[in-house]
């Protein structure tokens, strides 16, 4: 028989004091060391007496050992670290949530100014697109009416133009007849040579009748003057110079002779004699001055009836031009009009646009704002609360010493009791230590609601759980504790809980087949293994596990466990016994 001495108060606070004193509390408040170090051994001294009782009372026995006050020490780290880590991350939350809001309030204030500068802009834009519309509006319409004018004015120079056009037609038929004549006297004059004039004007006695031309050509040039007379005496001093006489031919106007000169010329015309062919057959040089009269007083003759219908043409065309200067006029001043329509559109446009966009930066603004507004309006409450809550999660942060500490004494100690000795060692003895030793906790502490919530208490009652406290403390240890719990359920109630709480388990016997195997794989993928209907003892091999003496892996593993073989040890792995 292997006994176990008790250790003594004393060593059980060295211990403590020793394991505990590494942890960043006691670091900050060294003064709480000793106090939560007496406070375990207190707790394992108070529960050793408790068993003894328990015994006498029920006939049930509780061994405790100093492998329990050495696992309630590391339950306790571990419990008040991962207490703290939640609490943090809490706070954390809280705060952080609490600062969105105030930030959004800000923001909001931010935008309200916003939406008024914004708003002002608005007005602006609008006043200026109004502007801009007007001037727009009255640009067009100036522009209609001086198209109007331009239009109607259009349409009267089109008139004058047509009407110029038509008699242009008319008087075209007068030219054409005044053109041959004109043509032939400027052809009798082209065939006019110096040397034709100078044989003609070397004759002593000129043929019959070539005198009569020259007399001719002296009236039509108004060289009839004194002291001329008729003949050819005068007719040769006519023929004196005779590229100066072509000159004077060719650049005579024939369409301004004095009708004296015509009426005495038109009397030499008459005779028989004057004509080109007769005078061919006496002087080539007559012969064309010959033609050259005839045709110059008949193109003169033909002009005075043609040239009113030339000045009525002249005039004619004179208003069309003017009308078409006019309208011409007009067009430039309507093209200019129009060019400032189109820049007074483009800038209408322009002024919409942009009243447009600020508007829509108004309205998104104004949404913006009424959803800032629902949100810190809908979240103010949440905002004190959040605020309570995190002042609440710093006084469960000050107090946390002696909560946790409570809590892993119940995991640790209280399962084998029944509901009186359970409420007698926590409520009776523990907690009062707690105040006597002025251990920081929280007012009315109950060690179930530190392990489990509300929530999870509705959870464990669907899965099958009973209702009373002592069902729901039994499910906190199972789910708390790190060592392998065990089970004492003659009515299978923490069973059929069990079964829906972890419906992944492998559920076996110490006789079921292969349930080495089973367990192996639990160990090794990190299911949950139910072993029930045990009986006093286990089988050896199960004492590794039982034990969970677990090593650091080798080769990059993590942890592994002998099981007759070292096997990868998955840390989600649970055994319920």
């Amino acid at each position: 028989i292997d006994w176990f001495h008790p250790w003594p108060r004393d060593a059980l606070q060295s211990v403590s004091e020793r394991f505990i004193a590494n942890m960043p509390v006691f670091e900050a408040r060294p003064e709480l060391l000793p106090k939560v170090s007496s406070h375990m051994a207190e707790v394992h001294l108070s529960v050793e007496k408790a068993s003894d009782r328990y015994l006498k009372q029920e006939k049930r026995y509780f061994y405790t050992t100093p492998k329990s006050f050495l696992e309630l020490i590391a339950f306790y780290k571990a419990l008040y670290k991962k207490s703290k880590t939640e609490i943090d991350k809490s706070i954390e939350r809280l705060e952080k949530g609490i600062n969105v809001l105030a930030n959004t309030g800000a923001k909001v204030a931010e935008l309200q100014q916003d939406l008024k500068r914004t708003m002002v802009i608005v007005e602006e834009k609008k006043v200026a697109a109004a502007i801009a519309i007007k001037d727009a509006n009255e640009k067009k319409d100036v522009v209609e009416r001086e198209q109007a004018i331009a239009d109607k004015e259009a349409g009267k120079a089109k008139v004058i133009e047509d009407e110029a056009k038509a008699f242009e037609a008319q008087c075209q038929d007068d030219l054409n007849k005044v053109k041959p004549i004109l043509e032939a006297a400027t052809k009798a004059v082209d065939c006019l040579e110096v040397k034709q004039i100078q044989t003609f004007k070397s004759f002593t006695n000129p043929p019959s009748g070539t005198p009569l031309v020259t007399d001719a050509v002296a009236h039509l040039l108004g060289k009839d003057g004194k002291p001329w007379s008729p003949g050819w005496k005068s007719g040769k001093k006519l023929l004196g110079n005779p590229g100066a006489l072509i000159e004077e031919l060719k650049n005579f106007d024939g369409r301004s002779i004095p009708e004296d000169r015509v009426a005495k010329a038109d009397k030499l015309i008459a005779k028989e004699v004057f004509t080109v062919e007769t005078m061919m057959n006496k002087s080539e040089a007559a012969a064309n001055l010959c033609g050259w009269v005839i045709n110059i007083v008949r193109f003169y003759k033909v002009y005075k009836d043609v040239a009113p219908k030339m000045k009525a043409l002249e005039e004619a065309q004179a208003r069309a031009k003017a009308a078409a200067d006019q309208v011409a006029e007009l067009n430039a001043k309507v093209a200019a009009l129009k060019a400032a329509l189109d820049a007074a559109v483009k800038a209408k446009e322009d002024a919409e646009s942009e009243k447009a966009a600020v508007e829509a930066q108004a309205k998104r603004c104004q949404d913006k704002l009424a959803t800032a507004d629902r949100l810190v309006g809908g979240l103010a409450g949440e905002k004190i609360r959040w605020g309570q809550t995190v002042q609440e999660y710093k006084k469960q942060a000050d107090t946390m010493i002696g909560d946790v500490m409570l809590s892993a004494a119940f995991v640790s100690y209280i399962g084998a009791f029944n509901a009186e000795f359970r409420s007698h060692l926590w409520n009776k003895t523990w907690m009062k230590d707690l105040e006597k030793k002025q251990i920081p906790m929280r007012d009315e502490l109950d060690p179930l609601k530190m392990l489990a919530n509300d929530s999870q208490f509705a959870q464990w009652q669907n899965e099958g759980l009973a209702a009373d406290r002592n069902s729901f403390e039994n499910a906190a240890i199972i789910c708390q504790c790190k060592r392998w719990p065990l089970m004492i359920d003659p009515q299978l109630q923490g069973a059929k809980w069990i079964e829906n709480h972890y419906p992944e388990m492998k559920k076996i016997t110490m006789n079921t087949k292969n349930w080495m195997r089973t367990v192996k794989n639990g160990v090794q993928y990190g299911y949950t293994v139910y072993l029930h209907s045990i009986l006093e003892n286990l089988d050896a091999s199960l004492d590794p596990v039982v034990a969970q003496q677990i090593v650091k892996g080798r080769g990059g593993k993590t942890a592994q466990i002998n099981l007759g073989e070292m096997v990868d040890y998955d840390l989600n792995f649970k055994l319920v016994i």
